[in-house]
C-alpha cells in the first residue's frame, strides 16, 4: 500500500462523506487506503460511512478519545508506506497525491510535508504554515503585534506571513489538517502525544520530527480546501483547549526561566479571556445596548413624570432592573432579536411591546408600583424606536443591512431546486435565489464567464451543488467568490437532508410554556397585520407544524409548515419539517408562512374566478 488516509471524524457527516469522495478521486496511480477513526459522533457518521463506503476501514470509538489519540489508532490500522493526517472538513484536490508524493521520494530529508490550505472564501489559511511558539514568536502573537506587521520577519514568523504563499518553504510547522509522512519517521517519533486532547499535538510532532534530524516542508503545488472549525463541538471549549495546548508545549519543549514562564502563562491565561469575551461581543454588546437604552429611557420618562430621576425608592431598583433585565433577555430572545439572520426592526417592535405589556401587567398588580404605570405605558410606546434608532445610525455607518441574495451553481444540466433546498435556502439560511447556473455536459465550463451573473451588489452569496463539481471546479468557484466578495456555500444535494438535521439538532426546541404564551401574542399580531382569522381551537395556533399521526406537535396550526412543501409526504419528512418548525420558528418565519398562506388564497380565488 502506498498511501493510509487517518482521517479522525467528530459530528461531521456531510462533511466526511465529501472528504471521502475527495481522496477516491484524488488516488491517481497510487495504492490508497482510508481509515475512519470515528470519535464518538451523534450524527450517524459511523452508519453513513459503513453503508456508503464499505472499502473504508472504520474504527469507531465509544468516547471521544481526542485528536492525538484517534490519530494513533488510525496509524496502527495502516499499512502505507506514507501517512496522511488528514481533517475530515476538507476537500483534496485531485493533484494533492500527485504532487506530494513524489516529491517526498526525491526529497530525503523531507520528515513532514504540508500542501497550501484555503480557506472556504479562497484566501490562505495561516495555520498551514508556522513557527514554534518561542518566547518572542509566543509574545508577538499573543499580544497581536504578528496581525499588526504582517510583512515583518521580526513580528510576524508565527504564521510565516512575510513569505510567499506560492512559494516552497522549509518551516517549523504546518497544520494538522493535512500532515503527509513517511510511516518511519512516525514510527521514529512515537506518534501522536495524546497529552494534548486537540490543538497543539500537529506542533508537538512537527517538533520531534525535526528532533530526529528531518525537515518540515511547506509545499504549496498542491491544495485543499479547509471548512475551519466545521469538526468540533459546540459542548466543547475549544478556545480554551487551544490555548491550554499552548501552555503544554511550552511546558514539555521550552528552557526558558519561572519567570518567563509565569509571564507566557499569564499572557495565554489573558487571551484566552479576551477571545471569550469576544466571541460574545455581537449579540452580547446589543443586549446590553438594549438594556442601557431602556433603563436610561426609564428613568429620563420618570423625570418628566415627577420632576426627577431616581424617584423610586433607593431598594426597589435591583428589584426593578432585574426584572426587566431578565424579563427583556427572555423575550428578545424569543423572539430572535439577536439572531442577526434577518432585519430586526419589526421582531424587536413586537419583542419590546410584549416585554413592556408583561412589566405594565407587573406594575399594575403590584401595590408597591402601581403608581408607575404611566411611566410603564410611555415607555411601550418610546423604548422600541430608541432601540431601533441605536441600530439605525450603526447600520447608516456600516452601509445599511443587505439582504441576502443567492444564486445556485450546479454541473447536473437536469438539475431541479428540491424542497430539501429550498428548505435550506429560503427558511433556515433566509436567502433569496436568484438563479440557477448548470454546466451543460458537453461543455468544459471553465467558469471564466460565470461573473457577467454576479451584478454589482445584486448577490451575497453563492451556492454550490457539490455533488456534481469537480474539486477544480469549486476550487476556482471559491477564488470567483473572493474576488467579488460573495460568500460561498458548498451543499451536497445527496446528503441535504440529513445535513438540515443537523441543523435543526443545534437548535433549542421553544416549546416551553412562556414560549407559547408569547406565540398566542404574535399570532394575534400577524392576524391584524394580514387579516387571517386566529384559530380559537384550544391549542392550536394561528401558524404551526401540520398535525399528523397520534403524536402531535408542539405548535399544531391552521397555516402548517407542512404547506410550503407539498411534496414532502412521507411520515419521517413531516416529522422533520416538525421538527424544523419547534426549533427554528420566529415572529418572521410565522409572519411569512400567514403572507405565503395569503397568497395561495387569492390565486386559488383567481383559478376560480
Amino acid at each position: 500500500m502506498d498511501l493510509s488516509v487517518v482521517i479522525v471524524s467528530f459530528n461531521v457527516r456531510n462533511y466526511l462523506l465529501n472528504c471521502i469522495r475527495s481522496v477516491q478521486k484524488a488516488t491517481g496511480p497510487y495504492s490508497v487506503e482510508i481509515i475512519v477513526v470515528d470519535n464518538a459522533s451523534e450524527d450517524s457518521s459511523v452508519q453513513s460511512v459503513r453503508e456508503t463506503f464499505p472499502e473504508v476501514k472504520l474504527i469507531s470509538n465509544l468516547v471521544n478519545a481526542g485528536f492525538g489519540s484517534a490519530c494513533n489508532q488510525g496509524a496502527e490500522a495502516a499499512t502505507g508506506t506514507y501517512l496522511l493526517f488528514l481533517n475530515p472538513d476538507t476537500l483534496v484536490g485531485e493533484s494533492v497525491f500527485t504532487e506530494l508524493i513524489p516529491f517526498m521520494e526525491k526529497t530525503p530529508d523531507a520528515g513532514l510535508t504540508g500542501c497550501r490550505i484555503l480557506n472556504e472564501d479562497g484566501t490562505l489559511q495561516l495555520a498551514c504554515r508556522r513557527s514554534f511558539p518561542t518566547p518572542w514568536v509566543a509574545f508577538t502573537r499573543l499580544t497581536g503585534l504578528s496581525s499588526l506587521f504582517p510583512k515583518s520577519p521580526l513580528f510576524a514568523k508565527y504564521n510565516l506571513t512575510y513569505l510567499d504563499e506560492h512559494s516552497l518553504h522549509s518551516v517549523d510547522a504546518v497544520s494538522g489538517s493535512f500532515m503527509l509522512l513517511p510511516r518511519k519517521v512516525f514510527d521514529v517519533t512515537g506518534g501522536f502525544d495524546e497529552t494534548f486532547f486537540m490543538y497543539g499535538e500537529d506542533l508537538d510532532l512537527c517538533y520531534r520530527v525535526k528532533e530526529a534530524g528531518y525537515k518540515v516542508y511547506y509545499q504549496p503545488s498542491a491544495s485543499i480546501v479547509h471548512f475551519k472549525g466545521r469538526s468540533k463541538s459546540d459542548r466543547v471549549d475549544t478556545r480554551y483547549f487551544f490555548y491550554e495546548s499552548m501552555r503544554i508545549f511550552s511546558r514539555k519543549h521550552g528552557k526558558s526561566a519561572s519567570v518567563w514562564d509565569f509571564f507566557l502563562n499569564s499572557a495565554i491565561s489573558a487571551r484566552y479571556l479576551f477571545s471569550r469575551i469576544s466571541h460574545l461581543s455581537g449579540p452580547f454588546f446589543s443586549f446590553l445596548t438594549d438594556f442601557a437604552v431602556t433603563a436610561a429611557a426609564f428613568e429620563l420618562i420618570s423625570f418628566f413624570r415627577f420632576g426627577r430621576m431616581f424617584y423610586y425608592p433607593a431598594e426597589s431598583y435591583p428589584i426593578i432592573y432585574l426584572f426587566i433585565f431578565f424579563v427583556q433577555a427572555a423575550v428578545y430572545n424569543w423572539f430572535g432579536v439577536y439572531s442577526g439572520r434577518t432585519k430586526v426592526k419589526r421582531r424587536l417592535i413586537a419583542a419590546a411591546g410584549l416585554t413592556w405589556i408583561f412589566l405594565s401587567l407587573a406594575a399594575f398588580f403590584s401595590v408597591d408600583f402601581a403608581f408607575s404605570r404611566i411611566v410603564m405605558l410611555i415607555s411601550i410606546l418610546t423604548i422600541p424606536f430608541l432601540q431601533i434608532a441605536w441600530r439605525f445610525l450603526i447600520d447608516l455607518k456600516r452601509g445599511g443591512q443587505i439582504q441576502r441574495k443567492a444564486m445556485l451553481v450546479t454541473g447536473n444540466s437536469s438539475f431541479s431546486l428540491t424542497a430539501w433546498f429550498r428548505l435550506w435556502i429560503d427558511w433556515i439560511q433566509q436567502m433569496n435565489l436568484t438563479g440557477i447556473i448548470k454546466k451543460d455536459e458537453n461543455e468544459a465550463a471553465p467558469w471564466t464567464d460565470l461573473p457577467i451573473y454576479f451584478k454589482p451588489g445584486q448577490l451575497t452569496d453563492l451556492i454550490l451543488d457539490t455533488d456534481s463539481l469537480t474539486y477544480r471546479e469549486q476550487v476556482q468557484l471559491i477564488q470567483l467568490c473572493r474576488e467579488h466578495k460573495l460568500r460561498p456555500h458548498l451543499i451536497p444535494e445527496s446528503s441535504l437532508k440529513e445535513m438540515i438535521l443537523n441543523d435543526i439538532l443545534t437548535r433549542e426546541e421553544k416549546t416551553g410554556g412562556f414560549n407559547r404564551m408569547a406565540k398566542r401574542f404574535t399570532d394575534w399580531l400577524i392576524s391584524l397585520e394580514t387579516g387571517l382569522q386566529k384559530t380559537n381551537k384550544p391549542g392550536v395556533f394561528l401558524t404551526g407544524a401540520r398535525i399528523s399521526g397520534k403524536r402531535t406537535p408542539a405548535y399544531p396550526g391552521g397555516i402548517s409548515i407542512q404547506a410550503e412543501f407539498p411534496e414532502l409526504t412521507t411520515e419521517d419528512d413531516q416529522q422533520l419539517l416538525t421538527l424544523f418548525y419547534n426549533r427554528f420558528h420566529t415572529y418572521h418565519l410565522d409572519r411569512k408562512l400567514a403572507k405565503n398562506s395569503l397568497e395561495r388564497q387569492r390565486q386559488e380565488k383567481g383559478r376560480h374566478g
